[in-house]
């Protein structure tokens, strides 16, 4: 299968649905859905990524950048040569009520996906500023005394351009139009905590949160190993980011899918669907054998009873599961 890059995949897939004059926008937009479908459908391996995240003393939410939403799959404190178990927040409360109690993390869970990275420690104007000579607008959605406030600054290229609002809070960041360099946001304090690089054809910057139990006592260094997003395709010259050239074509098949149901062609969607999709799909796993498996390689739930002997052991007084 030869390499299809963005502006090949653009014009096959305006003749496989017949239609020839849509916007590129739209396309990419297909395009770029159908990636993920195909990383979800296969072993995506080659997503597979790891960052570290350093804990501060009695903070328990820490943030995964770029992550697929609960793509953690291991997390392990090299400080202290500990490797993470994901616990599932109520069982925590239900083995730490106050969910208070400190040392190092040896549990950890993942919940929904996040628009923000963090927020500020104090009360605090935002920074934004562009590495072009950008002029889009950002929305800062957050905390403003007390209650739940928005603002909008203006970006002056490579200036840093500074709000007028006190934020406790950040909620959100989201850029109202794509840009030609990358926006960074940060808090205007002594401190100067970036709260999100989002890149030029991003709107907002999304995240993975977790939270980690017992609550830290001191800066460990954790190495998280997730699944990423897969790049999105921006240039003509992009190619699918998927983990061989074979897949190229099924990424082909899946906006087509896309591309029909978006049209109201849902009898031509499903026709695809069942004719093309799905074979391909099987013949994958009867090629992957016993490599392949219907269980996600990312997060499951928790199975309490896992831990049932070492916990009460471990903390000092009984638990009952």
């Amino acid at each position: 299968m030869p390499v299809l890059n963005l502006a090949t995949l653009r014009t096959e897939l305006g003749q496989k649905i017949k239609k020839t004059s849509l916007a590129n926008v739209r396309v990419d937009r297909w395009l770029n859905a159908a990636v993920e479908d195909v990383c979800r459908a296969l072993d995506a391996d080659h997503l597979l990524d790891e960052t570290t995240v350093t804990t501060a003393s009695g903070i328990r939410l820490y943030f995964i950048p770029d992550c697929q939403p609960s793509g953690i799959v291991q997390i392990i404190d090299t400080t202290n040569q500990i490797i993470l178990t994901k616990l599932d927040e109520e069982d925590v409360e239900r083995i730490d009520p106050s969910r208070d109690d400190s040392g190092n993390a040896r549990f950890y869970n993942g919940y929904n996906y996040s628009e923000y990275e963090g927020v500020p420690l104090a009360a605090a104007t935002v920074d934004i500023v562009s590495s072009t000579a950008d002029t889009a607008q950002v929305r800062i959605t957050g905390i403003v005394s007390g209650v739940s406030d928005t603002e909008i600054i203006t970006l002056n290229g490579v200036t840093v351009a500074t709000g007028t609002k006190s934020f406790s809070a950040i909620h959100g960041v989201r850029k109202a139009a794509t840009t030609t360099g990358k926006v960074t946001v940060n808090v205007n304090d002594t401190s100067n905590t970036v709260i999100a690089n989002i890149a030029p054809a991003a709107l907002i910057r999304q995240y993975q949160p977790f939270r980690v139990w017992n609550v830290p006592d001191a800066a460990d260094s954790l190495r998280v190993r997730f699944f990423r997003l897969p790049r999105p395709m921006i240039n003509a010259e992009d190619v699918p980011d998927v983990s061989s050239n074979e897949f190229h074509e099924l990424v082909l098949i899946g906006a087509a899918i896309r591309g029909h149901r978006d049209l109201f062609d849902h009898d031509v969607a499903q026709k695809v669907l069942i004719e093309e999709w799905s074979p391909f799909i099987q013949q994958f796993a009867r090629r992957q054998g016993k490599n392949r498996t219907d269980r996600s390689p990312v997060m499951g739930g928790s199975n309490i009873d896992e831990y049932s002997s070492l916990l009460p052991s471990t903390y000092g007084y009984p638990v009952d599961f």
